[in-house]
């Protein structure tokens, strides 16, 4: 594999081929099979090169018995994260489900030539973070979502914005929510909103689960970093500890949150957001995962 991926003449190869198969097939074909070799290459390669651990815990089993189409919410802390949320979809079932992944990104990222397009062009769903917020395209890209005949992932970061003790604003920001909601603050997470995630329930129907995903690296147990997460450069050829990171996941079936309001959503949210930051923090200070004691999953219905 490593001296196969090496080479740059694979790659040419199927870029060529998906090019000639888009003359012949559908668009979604064709975006498919180059998606899925370009994630393929860059994850695989990243994995068995740089000897990557991916440590997973909790719902895995039911997560692997088969491809089904899935909400997932994440706690962000690096530009690390989309990729484990691939490695963590292409273990779904026969073939995995990384073809499949979309991400509801900024829509600044529309704006970088022709990546922006592309992933626009596969489903990702550009939402706006300053000013107006638009809903109209935002809805369009479900809808598209719902009608593909395919099982697809949708990631969602409530936080907004990554989770980094170098970035003061973002956590004041989060601390002055909390002060007005009257709740405890966030110490390793960010305050989550649930303005993505209810939009997401409330129009794709074709929803099987939700995947609630808790994210933790074991670069921010070394000494020098003070709880920082590493950054894709760092994470793939730091040292060992670097190289370790743990996946929670807590499978919830969609039908339950189809019936929430967004009220009932977002409390729900917070309180998955307090687990996740009890998780990230048990894993900052101790040598083991956190994730080896799991909580129960948390209820839907509001006291």
């Amino acid at each position: 594999f490593l001296i196969w991926t090496r080479s740059p003449l694979p790659c040419k190869s199927v870029v060529c081929s998906v090019a000639i198969t888009s003359y012949i097939f559908p668009r979604v074909y064709y975006y498919n099979i180059y998606l899925i070799f370009h994630l393929s290459f860059t994850i695989d390669y990243c994995e068995v090169t740089f000897l990557l651990q991916l440590k997973l815990y909790g719902d895995i089993e039911q997560l692997r018995q088969k491809p089904e189409s899935a909400l997932v919410l994440a706690n962000h802390q690096s530009d690390v994260d989309w990729a484990v949320i691939v490695m963590l979809a292409q273990r779904q079932g026969a073939e995995g489900s990384d073809a499949g992944f979309r991400v509801m990104v900024k829509h600044v990222i529309h704006y970088v030539p022709l990546f922006g397009w592309y992933i626009f062009q596969h489903g990702y769903i550009y939402v706006r973070r300053f000013g107006e917020f638009l809903s109209a395209p935002v809805l369009k890209q479900l809808a598209w979502l719902d009608t593909i005949d395919e099982k697809f992932w949708l990631l969602v970061f409530p936080e907004g914005t990554r989770y980094s003790l170098k970035r003061k604003e973002n956590i004041l920001v989060s601390q002055e929510f909390c002060r007005r909601k009257g709740i405890p603050e966030f110490k390793n997470v960010l305050s989550p909103r649930a303005g993505g995630a209810f939009m997401a329930l409330e129009n794709l129907e074709s929803l099987d689960a939700v995947y609630d995903v808790t994210i933790a690296y074991g670069q921010t147990r070394l000494p020098n970093r003070r709880g920082l997460a590493p950054n894709m450069f760092e994470f793939c050829c730091g040292s060992p500890a670097a190289k370790t990171l743990s996946v929670h996941v807590k499978r919830y079936p969609a039908e339950q949150l189809h019936k929430n309001s967004r009220k009932e959503l977002q409390d729900w949210i917070i309180q998955a957001y307090y687990e996740k930051d009890k998780y990230v923090l048990a894993t900052k200070s101790s040598s083991k995962s956190s994730f080896c004691i799991l909580s129960s999953k948390i209820s839907f219905l509001s006291s």
